[in-house]
């Protein structure tokens, strides 16, 4: 069973890329992938009144793969944070969360881990030597992240695409890219801390 892992980020809901989670575009291309399982970490944002904003936003667009899907829970864990699906149309299992303190646990099971380009994430994965395709929120200002997954791109540590392109197939060619054994590099260890040592070497 084929494995991704979908990690938005904690503090703001990246909208496009949730979307595009349930789209029936990446839908479709995950059911050519079965056997497969789908973790989706879709954030912890909250408003003033303490309500987990991306919980409520995720599960719009959940309520409608779990119809067309036919999935049912299997588990929900015992802090009600994690909840896993299973389809009994597909071979096929969901499971999703908010945020986790032991996020490292669900890329080590992964085969493909498609995450937002946060520094500190990106750098979890690659040290944990996990194919990656980072997604780049475009819509944020001042936007170092990009400039930090084009060069980590550049070397070949990560396969990368904006959000703004997202309406196209590049995501999934980029999976399959990563499925017919892309050979990615590893990455260097920068001297001193590591994820200063990543950002100084963009700038």
């Amino acid at each position: 069973m084929k494995t991704i892992l979908v990690t938005t980020g904690a503090t703001v809901t990246f909208k496009s890329l949730l979307d595009y989670v349930v789209s029936e575009k990446f839908i479709g291309y995950l059911l050519e992938k079965q056997p497969v399982k789908l973790i989706v970490q879709y954030g912890n944002e909250t408003d003033s009144n303490s309500n987990n904003v991306s919980k409520e936003y995720f599960n719009q667009g959940l309520k409608a793969i779990i119809e067309s899907l036919d999935l049912s829970v299997s588990n929900e864990f015992n802090d009600k944070s994690t909840t896993a699906f299973k389809s009994s149309k597909y071979q096929l299992e969901l499971e999703v969360f908010g945020f986790s303190h032991n996020i490292s646990s669900y890329i080590e099971e992964s085969d493909l881990v498609i995450s937002h380009a946060g520094t500190g994430s990106i750098i979890d994965v690659l040290q944990l030597k996990k194919p990656l395709v980072v997604v780049v929120n475009d819509s944020l200002m001042h936007n170092h992240q990009l400039q930090v997954a084009q060069k980590l791109s550049d070397q070949n540590c990560l396969l990368m695409c904006e959000a703004s392109q997202l309406n196209t197939d590049v995501l999934t060619q980029l999976c399959e890219k990563v499925f017919n054994h892309h050979q990615f590099t590893d990455l260097k260890k920068p001297d001193g801390k590591v994820v200063e040592g990543i950002i100084a070497s963009c700038f």
